[in-house]
């Protein structure tokens, strides 16, 4: 192999290698933002079932545990 020719594979490799870190690094942000989302989803709806199941008497003792 020619000097010139294992230069521009040696480039070729790190540009690879800088691709290859950039998707992890992006997988690995996708895949917490649907963790935080799901974990969001849940927290929604559980406060939805609060709510529902909630009536002025309980909103009331909710409150008085705030102050």
């Amino acid at each position: 192999m020619h000097p010139t020719e294992l230069i521009e594979h040696r480039l070729r490799q790190a540009r690879a290698d800088r691709n290859k870190v950039k998707s992890d690094i992006k997988d690995a942000i996708d895949s917490v933002s649907v963790a935080v989302s799901a974990t969001r989803n849940i927290l929604d709806e559980l406060e939805m079932k609060r709510l529902l199941a909630a009536d002025d008497i309980s909103e009331l003792n909710d409150m008085a545990k705030d102050l």
